[in-house]
Formats: structure tokens, C-alpha cells, sequence
């Protein structure tokens, strides 16, 4: 769930970077995220099936990620990087998870942002808390 995997699979397909990643998120192996961010804000995204819906992208990046030090025009690493949730996942246990960041500046101000969570763990736990808090009503 990487940019070097969508760049192979654009090339092989002879689509774009932005669709192939899109549909991997959609119907890739891992559960993911797809976040297109500009300098003022995050301007859309896409979760995969296994994302729970309460789970929201930050409107901007925070510091300690790979987007923004893109968004500031600063070089980078190309390889992903494992962060923590909250600094991308606007939520109150995000701070409890890691993710995988892969970002790549697509044009000057604008980076598209894989996340990805190695551990499903998490994600099954947050679902079971909202079944329940919709069970509660």
C-alpha cells in the first residue's frame, strides 16, 4: 500500500496516479485511506470499506508528517512512514494506533497521502464501540 505500488500498477494499466490509488484503497488488501491536501486544507478523501465511518482525515497534516514537510516545499524521504494516528485521524483514539504515511507532491502545493494500518486491530475496536453506542439508543 505504497505510492511505488500505485506508480507500477498506473504504469501497468496506463492510468493515473490519482485513480489507480483510488481504487486500491477501494479494493486493496489493506484498509486505507486516500488524502489530497492542499496548503490551506485537506480538499476531499476516500476510505476503504474496512474504514469506519467516524474516522475523518485531519483538515491539514500535522508537523510531524511526511505531507506536510511537502506542503512547506521541503525534500523528503520517498520511503513510508510509520506515524501516529492523531496525527492524521481526527479522533479521540487515534492517539492509540500507528498508521502508514506515503505522501508525494503531485503539484506545487498539492500532496496525495496514503494511510494505511498495519494493525486492523484499531479499527475493529472503534466499529465495535459504535455498535454499541448504536445500540445504546
Amino acid at each position: 500500500m505504497t505510492f511505488a505500488t500505485v506508480e507500477g500498477l498506473a504504469q501497468d494499466f496506463v492510468t493515473s496516479i490519482t485513480a489507480t490509488a483510488i481504487r486500491l484503497v477501494q479494493h486493496g488488501s489493506f484498509p486505507a485511506m486516500l488524502v489530497w491536501s492542499e496548503r490551506e486544507k485537506r480538499k476531499w478523501f476516500i476510505r476503504g470499506p474496512e474504514i469506519p465511518i467516524v474516522l475523518w482525515p485531519r483538515d491539514q497534516p500535522r508537523e510531524d508528517t511526511v505531507a506536510h514537510e511537502l506542503l512547506e516545499g521541503k525534500s523528503v524521504s520517498k520511503s513510508p512512514l510509520e506515524i501516529y494516528g492523531d496525527s492524521w485521524i481526527d479522533h479521540p483514539d487515534a492517539r492509540r494506533y500507528s498508521i502508514v504515511e506515503d505522501s508525494i507532491e503531485v503539484r506545487e502545493g498539492q500532496v496525495l497521502t496514503l494511510l494505511w494500518w498495519k494493525d486492523e486491530r484499531p479499527l475493529l475496536h472503534i466499529t465495535a464501540q459504535e455498535e454499541d453506542g448504536e445500540r445504546d439508543y
